[in-house]
Order: structure tokens, then C-alpha cells, then sequence
């Protein structure tokens, strides 16, 4: 019994077309090699020599022989002594039996449990009615036209040749039979043998038999209710199926547990540790499959077509989640090195590069995944380009933010930490992401402004200027003399200027060390405050540049190095109080300003009824 089980539930790689069990596969061979130690296959004359399909008969009659050989293998070999090596014998003899059914319209995640399902009730359909002998079943050579087709008599029991393909010209059984092969058997199961089986009632047996890793033994001691059969099968597989759930749970409940308890400070740990989740899914997945469907529980049928579908689900959810999140540790990495600043626009845009990555990669992920569930990927695309304008119409602000994002990544206009003023906002950017930019505000409060906007608003880049201009004017009475007015623009251009003596008026921030801090003038120069806007290039100007009936206006402009804001103020604070001091020195008076009467009617200033009579200068 226990050769009938690991024939026809045991977990058959896809040695073929079936590309899904790969995952499934590896954590099999982990536990049968912690339980069994390897052994070499048992000799094969032709092991490579393929199931032949050349015509209607041979397929038939290829599908009961492999399946009475793995039973054969079973009742003399693994019956005996179960071991790793004749557990793969006869997936080997399996995988020779499934390649007799067209599993083309069955998803890849579940071809295994339903190759193996349909084959078990084939066998006994074919083995309960009255089969046409070799010689009466026409060869290849006897289909002219296509699609050619062969129906067993008096059966619905169709095999098809397939007409394009890696298999193109072998004759199979039809998608349909094998969808339907189930209904077949209900409705011959009452049926008596027509030819000498080695097992009678396969598939009830299957309901009660454990996989290849129990003997059988062990569940025939079984008490008799756990071997009550609900939905095809055992009780006690039902109860091992929720214990293994449980297991399975808690595993991840407890690491997800030992991931809180120990927070991460550092980015890349932090996605290291959103990462453990994932990957322990992937890992303990197909060990969890593996168990409950061939090596422990057993499982087949629509049971076992139905946990290879969710997990399978599972593990593409899970590997989507891996690859998302796989670009961004990358790039944090990349961030934490000595030569990528934390804040700077690099950093921002690694991080970019990073998620995009990670978008790409998990859309390719669910679309594969799609395919191994059975989703209709082009049924997808159908649908995407009959919805497509809602979509861009939902999606559009969305997409116009990232664009925008792309655009400040590659432009670079400001980065993190720059001061700038865009839209009447004036701040420091604090954080630019994939949606929007945030600035901190120079009166405290944070704004956010789409990054779309960003894109297309001029935007002012205070941090980026090389100076700080002053323009200003100072302006004197109108009746000064004209030896004062020459005196006042004398005194401005010298006050700008940077004396050929050392000069003990500094600002308050001013630079250089007193000699009670430890400085040595006489080594040690202290620089001059009007060095900062006395550069080559930017010398300061002044000018007398008007001359009103109020006021006569100077001209001031200079250039402030490097563009400190706070050292600029403390320099235009030692600047002014200069002027001043020198222009009060001198008796020189500045300009007030004019005042004018009105009289009227009572009425207030600016109202209906004002008559200006005269003004007041600055006299």
C-alpha cells in the first residue's frame, strides 16, 4: 500500500514542462535528506527512453503500464524498505505515466495533484470497461485530417493529437478528459474489473494512505473514526493538515515576534528585518506543501489541487513583497557608504532608483505568478487596454507627481537642506519624495507641495547664490552744499572700503582671536569686516545717483562673500551704525520725510473735498 501512495501522491518533480514545483521540490529534498541518507537510483536499461504517444493505442496502453509499474515498484521495493532514492524511482515512473495527459489548460502551480488525480481515476475507468485491443485501435498513419481524435467506444474518453508545440504530433488524452476524469470514475466505480488489477479501489485506498515518510502500519492501527473519510479523505490527514497549519503559523507569529522585540535604528537593518517575513515564508512554504500533500499527509485530489493554488498564491504575494523590498536595502547600503551623504540629492535619488526597481520587478513577479495560478494574463491586458482611459484618468495625478519627481532628480534645482522660495513659500527643503516636497518654513510650519507643481514653478535657490547683494539708499537734505555732498560720498565709498590700516571697529561676530583668547596680533592679523564685499570681481559701489525736491539720494551696492545670511547681518549692522556716526561726524543731516497738509471740510485725509495746500520738506 505504502508503493501505492508514493507512486501516485508522491511529489513529482516537473522534470518537464511543469516549471512550478521547482520551489516546492527543494524543500522536499531537505527533509528527505535529514530523514533518509541518499542512495544511489536503482539501474535503469533505459531510463532516458520516453513514454511512446506516437499513436491513439500506445498512449492508452503506455498510461496503464506505468501506472501498474510504480505499483509493481512499490509492493517489491518501497514496501520493504522505504528509502530517498526508490521515492525518486518511482516519481520517475510518475512523471513517465503524466505525460500520457494534456495538462496544457491546467494552471502550473496545480499540474502535479491533478496530473496524478486524473491518472489515478483513468486507471480505474479504463480498467472497469471493455478496452479495443492494440490492433483495433488505428495508428497514426490512419488520421488524415486535423485535429485528429480518438474516443475509446462507448466512452466520452477522447485522446487528441497535438498540432503545434514541443509535443506537436503525440496523441494525449484531451484537457477535457482530464477535467473530467473524475465524473468518469464516479460513474463507472460500481463497475466490475474487466482485466486483473494489482490494487483494487485505488483511490479509496489513497483516501487513508500517509506518504512515503510513514509506513503504512503506522495508520492502519489507526482507531477506526479517525479513519472516517470526509471529503476523500481520512480524518486523521484533516487533523494533521490543521496541525501543520498551526505550526506553521506560529513559526512566523514567533518570528515576526522576535523581529519587534528588537528594532532596527539604521535604515538598512530595518529592511533587512521587514525582510526575514517574507523570505521565512518562502523558505517554510514549500517544506509545508511538500509534507501535506506527498511526503507525510498525503493529500491529492481536489484537496491537494487547492493547497498547491493558496500556497502558491502565498508564495508569489511573498516573493512580490521580497523583490519590493530587496532594491530599497540595496539602496540603503549604497547610502550608508562613506561616499553618499545621508540628505543629499543622491542619496534621494538612489533611494528613487531603488523603489523603481523594486515596482518593476514586483509587477513581473505577479504577472509570472498569474500565470502559475492560471489567471488569463492576456484576459489581463484585454482588460487593462478596455479600461485604460479610467485607469489614466485615476492614475494620472499620480503618474504626473512621479514624472515630476524624475524631472527634479535629473535637473537637480535644490536637494535637501537648500533653502528656496517657490509659490510665495520660503523655507528648507526638508524631504523630497516620490509624491510631493516638503519644506520646513522660515516662521516653523511644514508645507507640502506636489511634486508636479515643482516641476513647473520657477523656483528661487537661496542656498545656491555665491553673495548676498545689498542695494540701498541713503539719503541727505536737500539743501546740503555742494562741498557736503562731495564730502558724503567720500565718506560712504570709504566706509565700503577696506582701509589701508588695520581698523578696530569689527562686528560683533567679527573673526580673529583677541590677545586674552590667545591670539597674537602681530602674527595673526584679524581680517578686515569690509574684506567680504571687497573682491576682485565685486568691488563695492556708490553713487550719487539722484536729487529730488525731498532728498538727495545715494547709491549703495555691494556684494557680500560666502553668503552667510547671519554674517551678512551682522556686517550690515557694523556698516550702518559707520554711516551714521561718520555722516553725523560731519554734520551732515539725513533727509525727512515730507509731510502734507490738507484743508477741507472736516472730512478725513484722501476723502472727496481734500485740498492740498502745501508741503513740508526736509528743511
Amino acid at each position: 500500500m505504502a508503493a501505492v501512495i508514493s507512486a501516485w501522491t508522491a511529489a513529482t518533480p516537473n522534470f518537464g514542462n511543469n516549471t512550478a514545483g521547482t520551489g516546492k521540490w527543494i524543500g522536499a529534498i531537505l527533509i528527505a535528506f535529514c530523514l533518509f541518507p541518499p542512495y544511489v537510483l536503482a539501474e535503469e536499461p533505459h531510463p532516458l527512453e520516453p513514454l511512446d504517444t506516437s499513436s491513439p493505442g500506445a498512449t492508452l496502453y503506455g498510461l496503464l503500464e506505468q501506472v501498474e509499474e510504480a505499483l509493481r515498484f512499490g509492493k517489491r521495493e518501497l514496501w520493504v524498505e522505504p528509502t530517498f532514492s526508490k521515492f525518486l524511482r518511482q516519481q520517475a515512473t510518475i512523471q513517465q505515466a503524466r505525460r500520457a495527459l494534456d495538462l496544457s489548460e491546467v494552471p502550473i502551480a496545480s499540474r502535479r495533484e491533478v496530473g496524478v488525480t486524473a491518472g489515478v481515476y483513468l486507471y480505474e475507468v479504463l480498467s472497469r470497461i471493455e478496452l479495443p485491443t492494440l490492433d483495433e485501435i488505428p495508428d497514426a498513419a490512419s488520421f488524415d485530417e486535423e485535429p485528429a481524435t480518438y474516443t475509446v467506444p462507448r466512452t466520452e474518453i477522447t485522446l487528441v493529437r497535438i498540432g503545434e508545440g514541443e509535443r506537436a504530433g503525440e496523441f494525449l488524452f484531451s484537457p477535457e478528459t482530464v477535467s473530467r476524469a473524475e465524473e468518469f470514475y464516479k460513474r463507472s466505480k460500481l463497475l466490475p474489473y474487466t482485466r486483473e488489477v494489482l490494487q483494487p479501489d485505488l483511490v479509496g485506498m489513497l483516501a487513508n494512505n500517509p506518504g512515503w515518510m510513514i509506513p503504512a502500519r503506522i495508520t492502519d492501527g489507526l482507531p477506526a473514526a479517525l479513519k472516517k473519510t470526509f471529503f476523500g479523505h481520512a480524518l486523521w490527514k484533516w487533523l494533521g493538515l490543521l496541525a501543520m497549519l498551526l505550526l506553521f503559523t506560529g513559526l512566523l507569529l514567533l518570528l515576526r515576534r522576535l523581529i519587534r522585540t528588537h528594532p532596527a535604528r539604521r535604515p538598512a537593518w530595518q529592511y533587512l528585518r521587514r525582510l526575514a517575513l517574507p523570505l521565512a515564508v518562502l523558505i517554510i512554504l514549500p517544506i509545508f506543501v511538500r509534507l501535506a500533500n506527498v511526503s507525510i499527509l498525503n493529500f491529492g485530489g481536489a484537496v491537494a489541487e487547492w493547497i498547491g493554488l493558496v500556497s502558491a498564491t502565498i508564495a508569489v504575494l511573498a516573493a512580490t513583497w521580497t523583490v519590493w523590498l530587496l532594491p530599497m536595502l540595496l539602496a540603503e547600503l549604497i547610502i550608508a557608504s562613506p561616499s553618499v551623504r545621508e540628505g543629499s540629492l543622491n542619496a534621494h535619488l538612489v533611494r528613487l532608483v531603488g523603489r523603481i526597481i523594486g515596482i518593476v520587478l514586483a509587477i513581473v513577479v505577479i504577472f509570472f505568478g498569474a500565470s502559475l495560478v492560471g489567471v488569463p494574463l492576456l484576459g489581463m491586458v484585454a482588460g487593462v487596454s478596455i479600461g485604460g482611459l479610467a485607469v489614466a484618468l485615476a492614475t494620472q495625478d499620480t503618474l504626473k507627481n512621479l514624472l515630476g519627481s524624475l524631472m527634479i532628480y535629473m535637473d537637480k534645482p535644490y536637494e535637501v537642506g537648500h533653502r528656496i522660495n517657490v509659490k510665495g513659500h520660503d523655507g528648507v527643503v526638508e524631504e523630497i519624495g516620490l509624491r510631493s516636497t516638503k519644506i520646513r518654513l522660515l516662521n516653523g510650519p511644514v508645507t507640502t507641495i506636489p511634486n508636479e507643481k515643482m516641476a513647473t514653478e520657477d523656483i528661487v535657490n537661496v542656498a545656491k547664490r555665491p553673495f548676498i547683494q545689498r542695494i540701498f539708499n541713503v539719503r541727505i537734505a536737500v539743501d546740503t552744499s555742494p562741498d557736503k555732498i562731495g564730502e558724503a560720498l567720500g565718506i560712504l565709498r570709504d566706509i565700503v572700503s577696506v582701509p589701508e590700516s588695520a581698523d578696530d571697529d569689527t562686528p560683533a561676530s567679527g573673526g580673529g582671536k583677541s590677545a586674552e583668547d590667545g591670539g597674537n596680533r602681530d602674527e595673526e592679523r584679524t581680517p578686515h569686516p569690509n574684506e567680504a564685499i571687497n573682491q576682485p570681481d565685486f568691488p563695492p559701489r556708490v553713487f550719487f545717483n539722484d536729487l529730488t525736491q525731498d532728498y538727495l539720494n545715494f547709491l549703495v551696492i555691494y556684494w557680500y562673500h560666502p553668503p552667510a545670511y547671519w554674517d551678512y547681518l551682522d556686517h550690515a549692522t557694523w556698516l550702518n551704525t559707520r554711516i551714521v556716526e561718520r555722516l553725523d561726524q560731519a554734520g551732515i543731516r539725513f533727509a525727512m520725510p515730507a509731510r502734507k497738509l490738507f484743508a477741507g471740510d472736516g472730512t478725513e485725509p484722501g476723502e472727496t473735498g481734500d485740498i492740498p495746500v502745501g508741503q513740508i520738506g526736509s528743511t
